[in-house]
């Protein structure tokens, strides 16, 4: 829904949409928040959709940090940070649930300049292309 209004501000100007998804936003950081680390991760383990890619979105459309430190709370080390590393830890993991992620870790770093998420997505895409399809 917050990817819709998006959509709706950037593709018709509508200045309602982009208020209704940064209020969306701001409930999801106020209720994300205080959720401790590994009660967070455990809840990130099921599919959670591409909610760290339009929050990064929202960061770059209002220039407001705090939607992108709400992106970081949908991060999950545990995937990524094999990638950062350059293991391809990606076997048995379901496509849908995952590309989004890589999706969010290169608008990261589109937005906030942090070469570890350019790394991640590279690595990614590297692997998939190379080592992870049908040909």
């Amino acid at each position: 829904m917050m990817a819709g209004m998006l959509d709706m501000y950037v593709l018709t100007g509508n200045s309602d949409a982009l208020r209704i998804a940064e209020d969306m936003a701001r409930w999801l950081g106020d209720s994300f928040w205080p959720i401790g680390t590994e009660q967070r991760q455990r809840m990130l383990r099921n599919e959670y959709g591409g909610m760290n890619e339009v929050l990064v979105n929202l960061a770059a459309l209002t220039g407001k940090d705090r939607y992108l430190e709400t992106a970081r709370l949908f991060e999950q080390p545990s995937f990524l940070d094999p990638l950062a590393d350059r293991r391809g830890e990606l076997q048995g993991l379901h496509a849908n649930t995952h590309l989004p992620k890589i999706i969010g870790a290169a608008g990261m770093y589109e937005v906030s300049g942090d070469r570890r998420y350019r790394h991640i997505a590279e690595y990614f895409l590297e692997e998939v292309l190379t080592a992870r399809n049908f040909t």
